[in-house]
């Protein structure tokens, strides 16, 4: 598996199940940082909403719960790799978080100097 990734390149991309790998259940949305360290920890998965009408919660994914096939993401079907389960296996708090893209960038002393758009990471 290719060893550094974007946040832009996975971004969008398409993300199935392990145990129904050809059903596709939605799409990469946002990633999800350590809250003290710099690190990517996962990403959430957006789910279409039923009959366009009902909203369908986003699903984490843990960033050692995954593969690439055929150009989408396949979740492992292991039960730890999404989810709460996946926050306590991997020893964080959902609540303290951080989502990067779009926070502002800052200098030393505070000086804004842009946002947080496309973020490079090694999965580990």
């Amino acid at each position: 598996m290719k060893e550094i990734f974007t946040t832009k390149e996975l971004c969008g991309v398409s993300v199935a199940l392990a145990q129904k790998p050809d059903k596709i259940v939605g799409k990469v949305h946002s990633f999800i940082f350590h809250p003290t360290q710099c690190r990517v920890v996962g990403f959430t998965v957006k789910r279409p909403d039923v009959a366009l009408m009902f909203h369908r919660n986003e699903i984490f994914v843990a960033h050692d719960a995954f593969s690439i096939h055929d150009g989408h993401l396949v979740v492992s079907d292991e039960r730890q790799a999404t989810d709460k389960a996946a926050c306590k296996r991997l020893g964080i708090d959902w609540d303290r978080c951080i989502i990067w893209q779009g926070l502002p960038l800052l200098t030393t002393k505070g000086k804004r100097v842009g946002y947080v758009g496309d973020v490079a990471f090694r999965l580990e």
